[in-house]
């Protein structure tokens, strides 16, 4: 909960610089921990019950919303209303506070809020009575749960999960924040807060200006302050951070979950290639090899489920999010590239397959996500008992069942099991003394038949918004499985999709549509990087000089709409409401890679393809302001160690001079080299060492080129 320690004070001040006209933190202190702290002793026998309200045949206003996740509180007591101008307005003229929750759709803990906190009579009633309740969407409004997930993580002194509640003044300051508790936690909290406003407003004022005030000053823009000059980020000691982390979550915290960040893990495959030494891709592939062998992979029908709930990775969430899947598709694509090892190939291939079956739309896009409830149950859809797999099987089920620990008594909960594996294929072969290639023709048989009585089974609701930058970053882990297999049918599926965004969500070119066909006031910065980017690796497949001009297009328009040329940075979104006193900057990770940083890598690349100085000029600038945070907490800013990485480490250009492009650019691409860039001829002003009209490969760094190299393996040798 929230507290200050003479600790946190210190950190504080040195963080806003010790600037004297702060209010000291006692304030908070003095009123914020009685609300709180007495809020967490004082619940009562009454209050500890388990009544809740049953659902009601009338609806209440989010009926009318297009969002899957408002309309499963449509039948909620609680008289939830949509984020909307005259909501606010009507908090405002009615002089109410306001309790803000952000969830989405398919989430296993908004599940349980709803049923729990949200039917529970007496807060229900506390919340009605008091507040105006309003319910968001996070995937629909991506600026509104970004800005309040930084007050949660201010207000509480760590990160935040959805679903995410707030209380907020009617001018919209906000006064508590927290994720999930109790029902009675939640009922005593309203209650106290609404008393504050009611019997001591000029308190409750006091306390929202003062909070408002420090979130301001903590997240001010001047505490990105550029460097004069580019430091050395040690890459190394990222590793080791990441990997002490890693073992730590893993060792010390035995009834925790370990869920390590998909895009951390492509970072150290990356990594892998500029540190010789074993530990690195050790340490990659016991990670892949956990998921793949764990219950948050899908050992029917492919795909990842996005978290698990025990630290071997056995039990997981039955979330399913088109976002995480693209992430960890590209990461073990990047893993079979580089160690060329066939299971990581089975998993990038098997996960494409549930990609196409189960997300993508008649019209080309791919849905956001899939529901963890079905039948009232959650995982039920995924969930097996024994009897129901000997009916399905017959005499072939005890092979199945040992490989994918099922028991009698369930492995999950009574009499039901979670698919997942302790031994691989050699060693479950060397125990029925078969050999390896025969017992996994036997399990591919086995698990196909599975497949096939679960798609008969009642499927889990699914969430159509067709979210552009989700499509986007598909779209890139499509063209990474191309490049290291050489697919063509996967690259089609990825031009297949850049026609059915630029059909559903361009509302009118260049302006994007967050979400397919549904028009809205807000823009957001990563639906723009994440297409820029999606571009630019369609171009580098297929130098079509098409998808230039379309990354080039969006690139204008992004600098025009959310670029600030005061401060070096990309605004989080354009259009909507005013959250905070200044646009919103994100510099660090929420639901995905922070925008900037998206924005940054897509524009140092466009601008060494393209030789546009203004775009590497401004990418360099970007990249200064995010240095000193990357050098103070590189995993918590992780994603700007990836542009990081592309301009100190691999700022080069690759001409290719050839008749067949094309076969010149796929034997490059044999090897795993991350960051190569391809461009067709040498730009304007550009100098070489040699002969520059002999065909073979150049390295252009700077302006200048040296070459021709004939054989892929002495050009990586002079990189």
């Amino acid at each position: 909960m929230f507290h200050f320690s003479r600790r946190n004070n210190q950190h504080w001040n040195a963080r806003l610089g010790g600037k004297s006209n702060l209010i000291n933190a006692s304030f908070l202190k003095k009123k914020v921990s009685w609300i709180i702290l007495i809020s967490l002793l004082s619940c009562t026998a009454q209050q500890l019950r388990n009544k809740n309200v049953a659902e009601e045949d009338n609806f209440n206003s989010l009926i009318q919303e297009n969002s899957h996740f408002l309309r499963q509180y449509a039948q909620n007591p609680v008289n939830w209303n949509p984020w909307s101008d005259e909501i606010l307005e009507d908090a405002r003229s009615s002089n109410k506070l306001i309790f803000l929750s952000i969830g989405y759709f398919g989430s296993q803990l908004s599940h349980n809020m709803e049923k729990e906190t949200f039917r529970d009579s007496v807060f229900v009633q506390t919340l009605n009575d008091n507040m105006i309740p309003i319910l968001v969407d996070r995937d629909e409004r991506p600026d509104i749960a970004a800005y309040f997930s930084r007050f949660c993580e201010f207000f509480n002194e760590k990160s935040c999960s959805f679903p995410l509640n707030i209380i907020l003044l009617p001018d919209r300051k906000p006064l508590f924040a927290a994720s999930s508790l109790r029902p009675e936690i939640w009922t005593d909290i309203a209650s106290r807060y609404s008393s504050l406003y009611d019997l001591e407003r000029e308190e409750a004022l006091e306390l929202g200006r003062t909070l408002d005030d420090k979130m301001f000053d903590f997240y001010h823009p001047e505490n990105y302050r550029a460097n004069a000059r580019m430091p050395r980020i040690s890459l190394y000691e990222t590793f080791q951070s990441l990997r002490n982390e890693i073992y730590q979550q893993r060792f010390l915290n035995d009834a925790k979950a370990v869920n390590v960040n998909p895009d951390l893990l492509n970072f150290l495959a990356t990594y892998t290639t500029l540190d010789t030494r074993l530990e690195p891709a050790r340490l990659l592939e016991e990670q892949l090899d956990k998921w793949a062998m764990g219950g948050t992979y899908d050992h029917l029908g492919g795909g990842f489920f996005l978290r698990s709930k025990d630290p071997n990775s056995y039990f997981p969430d039955f979330e399913k999010l088109l976002i995480d899947n693209a992430r960890k598709l590209e990461l073990y694509a990047n893993a079979f590239h580089l160690t060329r090892k066939r299971h990581y190939e089975q998993i990038m291939y098997e996960s494409i397959e549930s990609i196409e079956r189960d997300f993508k739309m008649d019209n080309g896009s791919y849905l956001s996500s899939w529901d963890s409830y079905s039948e009232g149950e959650e995982g039920r859809y995924y969930l097996w008992s024994h009897i129901e797999i000997d009916a399905e099987l017959g005499v072939e089920t005890e092979l199945f069942k040992r490989t994918y620990n099922v028991s009698r008594q369930g492995n999950w909960k009574e009499r039901e099991n979670v698919l997942f594996r302790k031994l691989k294929d050699a060693q479950l072969a060397y125990g029925y003394r078969i050999r390896t290639l025969e017992f996994q023709s036997e399990l591919e048989t086995l698990r196909e038949k599975m497949l096939d009585a679960r798609q008969k089974r009642v499927k889990p609701d699914r969430d159509p918004k067709q979210i552009c930058s989700w499509n986007a970053r598909l779209i890139q882990a499509y063209i990474k499985a191309y490049k290291s297999t050489g697919d063509e049918k996967i690259l089609s599926y990825a031009k297949r999709m850049i026609g059915a965004l630029e059909e559903q969500n361009y509302a009118e070119f260049p302006r994007l549509n967050h979400i397919n066909k549904q028009e809205q006031n807000e823009e957001f910065l990563e639906d723009y990087a994440q297409m820029i980017l999606a571009y630019i690796d369609l171009h580098q497949v297929s130098f079509d000089e098409r998808y230039l001009r379309k990354a080039v297009e969006l690139s204008t328009h992004s600098l025009s709409r959310f670029y600030s040329s005061t401060r070096q940075l990309f605004y989080y979104s354009y259009g909507g409401e005013d959250l905070s006193r200044v646009p919103f900057v994100e510099m660090e990770d929420g639901i995905m890679r922070n925008g900037n940083a998206l924005m940054c890598e897509a524009l140092y690349k466009l601008g060494l393809i393209m030789d546009k100085a203004v775009y590497l000029r401004t990418a360099e600038d970007m990249l200064m302001h995010a240095a000193p945070l990357l050098l103070e907490n590189p995993l918590q800013y992780q994603s700007w160690l990836k542009p990081y990485i592309l301009m100190e480490e691999s700022n080069h250009l690759i001409v290719l001079r050839s008749e067949d492009k094309q076969q010149l650019r796929k034997e490059l691409e044999h090897y795993y080299v991350p960051n190569l860039l391809f461009r067709e001829d040498f730009p304007d002003g550009y100098r070489y060492e040699r002969d520059g009209g002999r065909e073979g490969y150049y390295i252009c760094k700077g302006r200048n080129c040296k070459g021709p190299f004939e054989d892929p393996a002495e050009l990586l040798d002079n990189l």
